[in-house]
C-alpha cells in the first residue's frame, strides 16, 4: 500500500493533480454518496495536504453521513493538524453530535495528542465493539488523558471475566495514562505463560516504544 500523498513513478504529475481536483470537487457534488466517497479518497490521494479541504466541507455540510465520512478522513491524517483539530474539537462539544461522530472526532484528536477528545472515549469504554479502539486512543494521549479514564480502565484491567488480551490492553493504556498504577499490573500480565497473552504483551510493549518515540518528537 502506497502512503498517502505519494505520487507513484508512473503517474504524471499532470494526471495525479487532475484527479486530485476531481475528488476536491466532489467533495461539493450534489449526490450525498459521492461527498462520502470523496472524503476518504481525498486522504487516500493526498494526505496531509487534504486537511483545508476536507475542514471546508465538513463547515458546510448537513448530511449525518457525509459528516461521519469527513469526521473520519481528518481523524486519519497523520496527524490531524491545528484546523483539523478545532473541528473535531467543535463536533465533541456539540451535544447534538451522534455517539458515531463523536467517537470518530475523538480518535482523531487522540492521534494529534489533543485532550479534548475525552468524553467520548470514556463513553466508548462501555461499548464492547469501539473499546480496543478508546483504549488505543486513551494511551495515545497519555498523561493528557482525562484522569476520570483510570477507574474504568483499571477495572477492565482487573476484570476476570474479560478477555486477557483484552486486559492487557487496558494495561498498556494504564501504563500511559498512569504508569504507577498500571505498569504493576502489565508486569503481572506479562508474567503469563498463555501464548495469546505473550503476544498481546509484545504489541503492547512495541506500541508503547512508538509512542515513546512519538512523544520525544513533539
Amino acid at each position: 500500500m502506497r502512503p498517502p500523498g505519494h505520487v507513484p513513478s508512473d503517474l504524471s504529475r499532470v494526471t495525479y493533480e487532475a484527479a486530485l481536483a476531481r475528488i476536491t470537487a466532489a467533495l461539493r457534488a450534489p449526490a450525498p454518496d459521492l461527498r462520502f466517497q470523496a472524503a476518504g479518497g481525498l486522504v487516500e490521494l493526498a494526505g496531509r495536504a487534504a486537511e483545508p479541504a476536507l475542514c471546508a466541507a465538513l463547515d458546510g455540510e448537513a448530511h449525518p453521513q457525509v459528516r461521519l465520512a469527513l469526521v473520519s478522513a481528518l481523524a486519519e491524517l497523520d496527524p490531524p493538524g491545528p484546523e483539523a483539530c478545532t473541528r473535531l474539537a467543535a463536533v465533541v462539544a456539540d451535544p447534538g453530535a451522534a455517539v458515531d461522530l463523536a467517537f470518530a472526532a475523538a480518535l482523531g484528536l487522540a492521534a494529534a495528542r489533543d485532550p479534548r477528545g475525552g468524553p467520548p472515549l470514556l463513553l466508548a469504554l462501555q461499548r464492547s465493539g469501539d473499546r480496543a479502539r478508546a483504549l488505543e486512543a486513551l494511551a495515545a494521549l497519555g498523561p493528557a488523558a482525562p484522569p476520570a479514564a483510570v477507574p474504568p480502565v483499571l477495572k477492565i484491567a482487573r476484570g476476570w471475566l474479560t478477555p486477557a488480551v483484552m486486559r492487557v490492553r487496558a494495561a498498556y493504556a494504564l501504563v500511559r495514562v498512569a504508569s504507577q498504577v498500571g505498569q504493576p499490573l502489565f508486569d503481572e500480565l506479562a508474567a503469563s505463560r498463555r501464548p495469546a497473552v505473550q503476544e498481546a504483551v509484545a504489541d503492547a510493549r512495541a506500541a508503547l516504544a512508538v509512542l515513546a518515540v512519538k512523544d520525544m518528537s513533539k
